[in-house]
């Protein structure tokens, strides 16, 4: 396994929680269109699809009017997170001996890392494969700090 494991966040354009969240309101839309226009399939297809439309035309400008990216950087030692937000660069570090909890969710690919003072550092994941590496790094070397 190498020193250290890094990774970038967003890499993708839509997040799975994104579209998770998007495809349940437009089935909803959709039934809902169907049931107020006497079945017209049409017009519910139509409405849903407009809302496809304002969605993405709202979300690709808040994604350019206000960018966020995170760059993650795990190493035996610290665990190190950059975050640019629109013109400001944040930076925290945190050693994994301080290290109390972890939680990762598979399905939506994010987490959350709790240090002894209560501190909580949020972690978003592109992939599936970038969680569970993170996650073997992450447990093989708090048993060798522990």
């Amino acid at each position: 396994m190498a020193a250290t494991l890094t990774w970038k966040f967003p890499e993708t354009y839509f997040l799975r929680i994104e579209l998770v969240f998007v495809s349940i309101l437009a089935g909803i839309i959709f039934f809902v269109a169907l049931v107020q226009f006497n079945y017209q399939w049409g017009l519910a297809v139509a409405l849903t699809g407009m809302f496809l439309g304002v969605y993405l035309v709202v979300s690709h400008g808040g994604k350019a009017l206000y960018p966020v990216h995170h760059h993650y950087e795990l190493s035996p030692q610290h665990f190190q997170m950059t975050r640019h937000r629109r013109n400001s660069v944040s930076q925290e570090k945190v050693l994994l001996t301080h290290l109390h909890h972890h939680k990762l969710d598979r399905f939506l690919l994010g987490g959350y890392l709790l240090t002894k003072k209560g501190k909580k550092h949020l972690l978003f994941f592109n992939t599936k494969r970038e969680l569970v590496r993170f996650e073997q790094f992450l447990k093989k070397h708090l048993k060798v700090e522990k």
